[in-house]
This record gives C-alpha cells, structure tokens and sequence, in this order.
C-alpha cells in the first residue's frame, strides 16, 4: 500500500485563510470599531512573548488559545445571548477566530509542528515492516 504525501502546510494555511476572510467579514457585519480588529489580532502575540510562550505554563495557555475549542465554547455563549451578533462578546470572539486564522496562514501554531501526524506515520512503517516480516516467515515455511 502506497502512502499518499501530503501537503500539510498548505491545507492549514488555506485553512487559514478562509477562517481569517469568514470571521474577519463576519465581524465587520457586527458594526463593532474597525480599530478592534488590529488590536485583538495582533495583541495576543504581543502579550505572549517568546520568553512566556517557551515556559511551560505560557505554551500550554498559547495551545488552549490558539485552537479552536475555547472560543467555539466562547461563540457557543455569544450566539445563545446574543442573536442579533450586536454584542462585543460575539465581535471580540470572531476576532479570536480571525486571529487563530491568521496564525495558521502563516505558518505559526502548534499545529504545525506535525508530532501527532508524523508519530502515527512512524507507527504505520513499523507496523508494516512487522507485516511484512511475518509474511516472509510464512512464505519460507510454506516452500
């Protein structure tokens, strides 16, 4: 079996992408202040510097931040209280989107480090290379 390669980096940063364009024009439908959105997109990366980012406690606040259970969680809340998307709970919440969005379009987040994918690669070759032990096994008895 032929393993498919992939181009992980480009999926996620037109990934994205379309999350940046959907939550950014989202929020411009929200008639909030056009000036929140540079602020809340790139404040996050300004508070959490390198130094906090590389300490334990600030990666793991960078990885909840930086995906998209808590502010889906966050959006949950909003959409419940707030209908109409007037509030600015929903407009700070889809810059939230757009700022994760704008992570993953250049390249940056956790995401991308691949550990998860490349361990269950390196898993699938060495499962496969076992297989096919045991099958030359078994054609040398068979003979």
């Amino acid at each position: 079996m032929e393993i498919i390669p992939r181009r992980k980096g480009a999926i996620l940063r037109l990934e994205g992408f379309v999350l940046l364009l959907a939550a950014t024009t989202s929020f411009v439908k929200t008639g909030q202040p056009l000036w929140w959105a540079a602020v809340i997109i790139l404040l996050p990366d300004f508070l959490l510097t390198k130094r906090v980012k590389e300490s334990k406690i600030g990666g793991r606040i960078y990885d909840i931040t930086h995906t998209y259970p808590l502010p889906s969680f966050v959006m949950f809340i909003a959409v419940i209280s707030d209908y109409e998307f007037v509030m600015p709970l929903t407009a700070i919440t889809l810059l939230w989107f757009s700022h994760i969005g704008f992570d993953r379009l250049i390249g940056r987040g956790e995401k991308y480090d691949g550990a998860f994918v490349d361990k269950q690669l390196a898993m699938a070759e060495v499962l496969k290379s076992q297989m096919m032990d045991i099958q030359n096994n078994n054609s040398r008895w068979g003979d």
